[in-house]
């Protein structure tokens, strides 16, 4: 298991290894397999600052530094926090963001405006697949588990010609999904059933130009009854929810070099076709002793373009180097929305959002001397959209954003560099979908962020000790908050989902990475954050959140990843995380706890043949993932609002078998 390398982050505008990013985590496959993952939501805990929300089967929503949506139930896409899996924009529909075939998982964070626009005012979530060998290779995987897990993997390199190479990889997995359902005697209402390919291909065309292709295919059709009125992980629901993605999506990257300059263009499409179904009121009738059903089912079909063409410079000889980009998008979606209570439509919807993006973008990084570096980036992007919903019809204004990073890396030995950087991001405003949204929350204005930050990366003890470490200083202006709100006190069903904005908020904290050789056999990698999130100015509806803590913003949070190898064959691979509680929302004052989870993997491996034992969540810690607050007995006359929890996945244990032919 390698620990901190330096290695080339993907997501960066020139490729930059990571020892000279800022706030930057990459994590390669190696230091997280043995824990049979599937999702980016089972290795966040070893990232810091990043936290993710139990919304949905699989987790769309993310938190960087406690900036982040935590559900759409409304559609309007306008996320905080950009995910990417090779080339291909997925913000806000990551849903199908698997594991398998995922060579390095990159986090970056801070504000990312000169790289990504809008969709990374928070950060960045990239996703690497490998790359294709230049031999015939196989590996197959199986993994068999408690609750009723089942999971079969291929990934195949061929090399199809001297110049034309690719890799296929596919995966299918199942599951029940930890939750009894006594209305219908079953254990599997709550079930994953997830199957993905992949292919990457690269062609090099000449000896200055290649092409790079990217497929993805995902059909993901899980369960969704995850929700109970005592929060236990016994369900009561007549109306079995449904979580599914079909996703067709692919990306060209073409790269041509000149003698002084490079050219280089990238193209993706992606066609998502959502449904997301649930019983709202978490019973049936015999189980409430009264006529009270509700359910909702919502369709979405989003279909997103993106065009990023760019020159640079990679002259060696000179001092300095440059990039200008050119960067377009355009966003279809149609959502759907239908609300059923006691067999009557109580509310529906079917509403197109057209969304167009243009931005300008440029990057200079320039060499004062052996020692120190400054590099400079600017950005500036136009928005416009159009909303569709029955006799509603609406046009945004003309949003026109501007974002810029100013920063250094100053190398203050062989083993020591500081970096620095000053940085400006931004997110569009937008309108809160649906008829029954009141007109003075319709629309939303854009909000800055402004985030100062200090790192240090050092080897220390003859390179036995690599550290990553940095302080962040983030001020929210214009701050997009995304609530929710009860329209009538005593009907349950008028819950709704907006955003809107509040003046000012201040997210400051400290990061670190630690990889420590302990011995040829006994290695670690540690990380940590901290982090102070708060409201400075808002106003007292519905609560006066001055000095609270932001939601999903939890005061820290560390993880250890150990390694101890036995012999030539025989490893144990540990993790350990422990988090802070964070309140849930800002339309309440609600707290998840604190907790710890603890993973523990004993590998074998021989010649082509690797075995692996896992136990997940060993302790069997209950831990929540999502918490929603509001009134659901219709026997209660004064209908009290209720805390409702989703806990994640308890104690799993199981066998993982790879083997490769080569």
């Amino acid at each position: 298991m390698d620990i901190i390398e330096e290695i080339t982050v993907y997501a960066s505008l020139d490729n930059s290894l990571s020892e000279d990013l800022i706030s930057t985590t990459v994590l390669l496959r190696d230091q997280y397999e043995a824990f049979s993952v599937f999702s980016i939501q089972d290795i966040s805990k070893f990232i810091p600052n990043l936290n993710w929300s139990g919304e949905g089967s699989r987790t769309r929503y993310f938190q960087i530094r406690g900036i982040g949506e935590r559900e759409q139930y409304q559609g309007a896409p306008n996320a905080s926090v950009g995910f990417i899996i090779d080339d291909i924009d997925l913000t806000g529909i990551a849903m199908a963001s698997n594991l398998y075939g995922i060579s390095q998982v990159e986090v970056l964070r801070g504000p990312q405006g000169t790289i990504n626009g809008s969709n990374a005012l928070a950060g960045l979530v990239y996703l690497k697949s490998e790359d294709p060998k230049d031999e015939l290779s196989i590996d197959t995987n199986f993994q068999f588990g408690s609750d009723d897990l089942k999971a079969y993997g291929f990934n195949f390199s061929l090399p199809l010609s001297n110049t034309v190479s690719a890799r296929y990889m596919v995966q299918k997995m199942g599951q029940n999904g930890f939750m009894e359902n006594e209305f219908y005697k079953a254990y599997d209402t709550n079930h994953r059933n997830e199957l993905i390919h992949r292919l990457n291909s690269r062609i090099n065309l000449t000896s200055r130009s290649e092409l790079n292709l990217n497929l993805l295919v995902a059909d993901f059709n899980n369960g969704y009854d995850a929700w109970t009125n005592d929060n236990t992980r016994k369900t009561y629901s007549d109306y079995l929810g449904k979580d599914k993605q079909n996703l067709n999506a692919f990306s060209l990257n073409y790269h041509h070099q000149f003698d002084k300059l490079s050219s280089r263009l990238v193209m993706s499409q992606s066609n998502s076709n959502m449904f997301i179904a649930y019983d709202g009121d978490w019973g049936n009738n015999d189980y409430w002793g009264v006529l009270y059903d509700f359910t909702s089912e919502t369709q979405r079909v989003r279909k997103q373009r993106t065009f990023d063409w760019s020159i640079s410079t990679n002259s060696p000889e000179d001092n300095y180097s440059l990039i200008g980009g050119l960067y377009l998008k355009k966003v279809d979606e149609e959502n759907m929305i239908d609300e059923i209570y006691n067999g009557f439509v109580y509310r529906d919807s079917d509403s197109v959002f057209n969304g167009s993006y243009l931005a300008l973008y440029g990057y200079f990084k320039y060499f004062l001397s052996d020692q120190l570096t400054f590099n400079i980036g600017l950005r500036t992007e136009e928005h416009l959209f159009d909303y569709l919903d029955g006799d509603l019809d609406y046009s945004s204004p003309d949003y026109i954003n501007q974002a810029f990073t100013l920063g250094g890396v100053y190398q203050l030995s062989d083993l020591t560099q500081i970096i620095f950087t000053a940085s400006q991001g931004y997110k569009f405003g937008g309108i809160n979908i649906g008829t029954v949204v009141p007109n003075e929350f319709r629309f939303y204005d854009s909000e800055n962020l402004m985030s100062y930050e200090l790192g240090v990366n050092s080897e220390l003890l003859d390179g036995a000790v690599r550290l990553k470490s940095q302080i962040f200083f983030s001020s929210r202006n214009n701050q997009q908050i995304s609530t929710s709100m009860q329209l009538d006190p005593q009907d349950p069903l008028s819950f709704i989902y907006l955003t809107k904005n509040f003046d000012a908020g201040e997210n400051k904290g400290i990061e670190a990475e630690v990889g420590i050789f302990f011995s040829e056999r006994l290695h670690a990698r540690l990380s940590a954050g901290f982090l102070d999130a708060v409201f400075a100015d808002t106003p007292e509806i519905p609560l006066n959140l001055r000095g609270r803590e932001q939601a999903y913003a939890p005061s820290f949070q560390w993880s250890a990843l150990l390694n101890y190898q036995l012999n030539a064959n025989l490893q144990i691979q540990g993790s350990f995380f422990k988090q802070d509680g964070y309140f849930f929302d800002e339309s309440h004052d609600q707290q998840a706890t604190a907790y710890s989870l603890v993973d523990i993997a004993v590998v074998y491996s021989l010649e082509r043949t690797q075995i692996t034992f896992w136990t997940k969540n060993i302790l069997n810690q209950d831990y929540p993932i999502r918490g929603f607050y509001f009134s659901n007995d219709p026997n209660d006359p004064l209908y009290l609002p209720n805390l409702f929890i989703r806990s994640g996945d308890p104690v799993q244990a199981g066998i993982t078998l790879d083997y490769l032919f080569q």
